[in-house]
């Protein structure tokens, strides 16, 4: 976090191999430090989307306490090209 905050970056996309450990762990220092952050599910490798695992209750969290926050990749490299444009 020493990074982020030495170059003034207050936003990040999360995304990574495990959305029960890296994933989750990325959301929960990120909310707890203030940053803006926004999750892109089709960028998380490993999840289980049956309803008996530990991903159920993440991507519940996630879909119920942040559903602003989901956003798919593409979508996310659309806003960068039009904050980009102006």
């Amino acid at each position: 976090m020493e990074f982020l905050s030495a170059n003034d970056i207050d936003g990040l996309v999360i995304c990574g191999v495990e959305l029960v450990c890296c994933v989750l762990y990325a959301i929960l220092g990120a909310s707890e430090r203030g940053y803006h952050y926004l999750v892109a599910p089709d960028l998380v490798s490993g999840q289980d989307f049956g309803d008996e695992t530990d991903n159920r209750a993440v991507r519940e969290f996630l879909r119920f306490n942040q559903p602003d926050r989901l956003v798919e990749s593409a979508d996310i490299l659309a806003r960068w090209r039009e904050a980009a444009r102006t």
